[in-house]
């Protein structure tokens, strides 16, 4: 007798890109045959374009009419606020449906997200949600003893062990299909996935960071999800695997962009992937680096593979605070010979700052603009006001200080 799975809807909001909803579904459907439906909820920034009541009743019915039985959502904690108020609305209308939340705010802050949720996922969500599935109709005593899952039945929530980390080998490529899936955006439905004719594709090489910046949820994460090597890389072979699925669903495909904390940190891997994107890509790259991993060979190599733009977070011109406050230990010195370094090799060069942070005195921010006048020209500069995230260092240390109240504190 074929086995009976629930019909499954994932949900995510505010982030058409979806990393997380999409591997669980491909995940689930390689390894199990399962199929699952997949809702897009707006574009990003939801502080700026908050969704309007017609789109939320859209939602509605779309997961009623999909026979939606578990919805999966997917929250960083910039969404949290607006689960808030999506989730309660979900339940008052379809009062059948469960709901599991994973995700990094998931991760970070299970205690907040167990109140809206019947399970929450407190670490990597791939092999946890697809037990959840596989065990749905088994019953509730099948279900408590899922590692990486906390479960919650007559209002009493149990708390299982963190799971394994999974290896990153194993995924298998994402399915940009349209199949089973939405796009809900000015206030209407938009069948097929929002993607499709994006000419910018986004790739993962690894998963996790090794660094340990006071003001970033990857170090939390880092100490919460414990159980093997948090950084992992893929295999060259798995990341040009990748890119050849996402040309083939891209139809105007023009630029990869590598999403990971840090790419290509040099040795071995690197040598191997700019021979391989090279030859089987041939595409213009982007990537986001650390300035004390940035080196001539490595930047002249990936130069000749395709790349022709490097971020760099440098977060203050004040190397005070960067040491001292952020715990970011790279120079202004290595930060100019790492600007240089892309300049030489005609690499577009954006750096990343934090701006609104209240611990950064008048002389401080002097030394930042004096510093930022002397980086050698042309670079762009993107300004980020000072998120706190939950449970970060710099968070609890501006919550001691009275700087902030947790309200303050992004989810809340």
């Amino acid at each position: 007798m074929t086995k009976q799975y629930p019909a499954v809807s994932l949900l995510a909001l505010y982030d058409p890109d979806a990393i997380g909803i999409r591997t669980l579904a491909t995940y689930a459907k390689a390894n199990a045959g399962i199929s699952m439906n997949q809702i897009f909820f707006k574009n990003l920034f939801p502080s700026r374009y908050p969704y309007t009541e017609a789109e939320l009743r859209l939602l509605i019915g779309l997961i009623k009419d999909l026979g939606t039985e578990l919805l999966g959502i997917s929250l960083r904690s910039s969404s949290f606020g607006a689960a808030e108020s999506i989730i309660p609305r979900i339940r008052g209308e379809l009062k059948d449906v469960r709901i599991a939340i994973g995700g990094t705010h998931a991760i970070v802050a299970p205690e907040e997200c167990i109140k809206l949720a019947d399970f929450v996922f407190i670490g990597e969500g791939e092999q946890p949600f697809l037990d959840l599935i596989v065990k749905y109709h088994d019953g509730f005593a099948d279900i408590r003893g899922i590692p990486g899952l906390w479960a919650k039945h007559d209002n009493q929530v149990h708390k299982n062990r963190i799971n394994e980390l999974i290896d990153v080998n194993e995924l298998p490529v994402i399915d940009y299909s349209d199949e089973n899936k939405w796009f809900i955006e000015e206030d209407a439905v938009k069948e097929g996935d929002p993607l499709a004719g994006n000419s910018v594709g986004e790739i993962f090489a690894s998963r996790g960071c090794p660094y340990h910046c006071t003001y970033c949820s990857n170090d939390i994460l880092k100490g919460i999800m414990h159980e093997g090597k948090f950084v992992r890389v893929k295999k060259v072979d798995k990341v040009i695997d990748d890119i050849i699925n996402l040309k083939k669903y891209f139809r105007n495909l023009k630029k990869i962009v590598f999403a990971d904390e840090v790419f290509a940190l040099g040795g071995k891997w690197t040598v191997e992937f700019c021979e391989k994107y090279k030859s089987k890509i041939n595409l213009p790259f982007a990537a986001l680096f650390n300035p004390n991993s940035v080196k001539e060979e490595n930047v002249r190599a990936l130069k000749d593979a395709g790349l022709t733009h490097a971020r760099m977070g440098v977060q203050s011109g004040s190397e005070t605070v960067r040491k001292g406050l952020y715990k970011r230990m790279e120079s202004n010195e290595r930060i100019i010979e790492a600007v240089k370094l892309f300049h030489k090799y005609g690499i577009r060069t954006t750096l990343d700052t934090i701006v609104n942070n209240p611990y950064e005195s008048e002389a401080d921010l002097k030394d930042s603009l004096d510093f930022y006048l002397r980086i050698p020209k042309p670079y762009e500069l993107n300004l980020h006001s000072l998120v706190y995230f939950p449970k970060t260092e710099l968070t609890l240390k501006a919550l001691a200080d009275g700087v902030i109240k947790p309200e303050h504190i992004a989810g809340p």
